[in-house]
């Protein structure tokens, strides 16, 4: 009688501790959904005379998120070793590129940084100085929870390389942004998306 009322007992605090914690998620869940996760429209900016100096001087034929080796670690000299009191200067920004999580990367001169519009993954392309040079729709974007881009281009052998979050991996030519190919990753190797959308950068 004893042993029967101590499994009861354990039988039903496991009960609890499952419902407690099925609606805890429930609401999570419900809190993920509901939300509307919208990227700011950061503006891309480049600051201090001496960083603009540097970045000039950038002519690599490669770049890609975290620099040559995805380690975050660059080979640039005369950097300055702290901020002056008032802060770095602003030199220039640009608005109006859409939602998005990626970094830009700077290679040949240029500045590549994608943004989404409405369903559209748009590429954007300014020189150092912040000119805009050009406006490409890759694809369609992930709209859905955390809505924006995520994929850094990746620069290589006059070639873009650009991922979506929907899943498909673009390659357009440097020059012409035209595409050379494209290929969805989820649909060819039998896959499925996750539910925060496809984050990686080729």
């Amino acid at each position: 009688m004893k042993v029967k009322k101590i499994i009861i007992s354990v039988a039903v605090s496991l009960v609890v501790i499952i419902g407690i914690a099925a609606i805890v998620g429930f609401l999570y869940m419900r809190d993920v959904f509901r939300h509307d996760f919208r990227a700011m429209e950061v503006p891309i900016t480049v600051a201090t005379a001496e960083v603009r100096q540097v970045t000039a001087g950038v002519q690599n034929t490669n770049s890609q998120w975290r620099g040559e080796k995805r380690d975050g670690i660059y080979k640039e000299t005369g950097l300055l070793k702290e901020w002056a009191a008032d802060g770095p200067k602003l030199l220039w920004y640009v608005e109006g590129l859409g939602d998005g999580w990626t970094s830009p990367a700077i290679a040949n001169g240029k500045i590549y940084i994608t943004g989404l519009d409405g369903n559209d993954l748009v590429l954007f392309v300014f020189d150092l100085n912040g000119k805009f040079l050009n406006r490409k729709v890759v694809g369609r974007e992930w709209n859905r929870t955390y809505p924006g881009t995520r994929s850094t281009v990746n620069v290589n052998d006059s070639k873009l390389y650009i991922f979506g979050g929907r899943g498909t991996l673009h390659c357009l030519d440097e020059t012409t942004l035209n595409e050379i190919w494209k290929k969805d990753v989820i649909a060819n190797f039998g896959g499925r998306n996750i539910m925060f959308g496809i984050t990686e950068s080729p």
